[in-house]
C-alpha cells in the first residue's frame, strides 16, 4: 500500500513539475527583441504576424535578456490588472516569432501563447520600467 502511495506522490510530482515549468520561456535563447507602435488598448488583439506592419524599435537582445533572466513565472491560476502595456516581439527560434506584452507599471509580462505571466523582482522593476518606457518614447519620436 505504501509503495502505490509513493509511486502515485512520484508520479503527482513530475505531472506538476512538467505542467509547471514545461512551456516557461528560456529567456537566453530570445533575439531580435522589437518593441511596437500599437495603440495600447488593441495591443492583445494583434498577433505576433500583424507586428510587422508596425512602427518598431530595437530593444537590444542583451539589455532585455538581462532582465528578464531574473523573471518568475506565476501561477497560471491568478489574473493580474493591467494599466498599461507596451507590445514585444523577440525570436525564439529561428524564423519563430513570439508576441510578449510587457506591463507599463507591475513589473510583469504577459506570453499570449500559452498565457503564462512573468515578473520581474521587485529590486529591478523601477529600472525595468525606466528602461521600457526611454524605448517607447524614442520610438514615438522616431
Amino acid at each position: 500500500m505504501m509503495t502505490v502511495f509513493k509511486f502515485i506522490l512520484f508520479l503527482s510530482f513530475i505531472v506538476f513539475n512538467h505542467e509547471t515549468h514545461a512551456q516557461a520561456i528560456e529567456w537566453s535563447k530570445t533575439n531580435k527583441w522589437k518593441l511596437y507602435d500599437v495603440e495600447e488598448r488593441k495591443g492583445f488583439q494583434y498577433s505576433a504576424d500583424t507586428l510587422k506592419y508596425f512602427k518598431s524599435i530595437g530593444l537590444g537582445d542583451s539589455e532585455v535578456k538581462e532582465y528578464l533572466k531574473k523573471a518568475v513565472l506565476l501561477p497560471k491560476e491568478t489574473s493580474y490588472a493591467w494599466m498599461g502595456l507596451y507590445v514585444a516581439t523577440c525570436e525564439i527560434e529561428p524564423n519563430k516569432v513570439k508576441k510578449i506584452v510587457f506591463s507599463t507599471y507591475g513589473g510583469f509580462l504577459y506570453d499570449p501563447l500559452t498565457k503564462y505571466y512573468y515578473e520581474l523582482p521587485e529590486s529591478l522593476r523601477k529600472e525595468w520600467i525606466d528602461f521600457l518606457a526611454d524605448k517607447a518614447a524614442e520610438l514615438t519620436a522616431k
